[in-house]
């Protein structure tokens, strides 16, 4: 299966989650950019009352075939690109995969994605192939306890083309 990018937009990824551009708060707070500002509950994850731990991801684009996918089925997941455009791909909440429903979205740099729970996606990949860091929002202790990881079969491989 070949996924060509889309730009993030609020009714295509309205199953997937929300997102919202943290670089440009102020414009949705006061309608007006401003210097300086504290913009406080721009975005909820829900982490089921467990603390939420932050990591960080290094993540490059040389690979452009997804081999694999995961899912949390108790959390959401806070997706932060810090300094370049990724790449993410997801899958609507089913109880089987439903991998001819995956949608590759550009997410731009400060831009905070929030994935609903059961949501399959993997590894945010760098759109530029340079490597990218990427703040990751989940309960504490999540991979361990909440990660469906699952290896696809060579024929559910998927190509990314620009």
């Amino acid at each position: 299966m070949i996924l060509h990018p889309e730009e993030l937009d609020r009714s295509s990824f309205r199953k997937l989650g929300d997102f919202e551009d943290l670089l440009t708060t102020s414009d949705t707070y006061s309608g007006k950019k401003t210097e300086e500002g504290f913009f406080p509950d721009v975005l909820r994850l829900s982490s089921n009352g467990k603390d939420t731990s932050v990591s960080v991801t290094k993540v490059c684009g040389k690979n452009r075939t997804i081999t694999s996918c995961e899912i949390h089925s108790d959390c959401c997941e806070g997706v932060l690109p810090l300094d370049g455009d990724i790449y993410l791909y997801a899958a609507p909440p089913f109880w089987y995969m439903q991998l001819d429903q995956t949608r590759l979205f550009r997410v731009p740099k400060g831009t905070m994605v929030k994935l609903k729970p059961g949501v399959i996606h993997g590894a945010p990949i760098s759109v530029t192939g340079d490597p990218v860091n990427v703040l990751i929002l989940l309960p504490e202790r999540t991979y361990s306890n909440d990660c469906q990881f699952t290896q696809l079969e060579e024929k559910d491989y998927m190509q990314i083309e620009d």
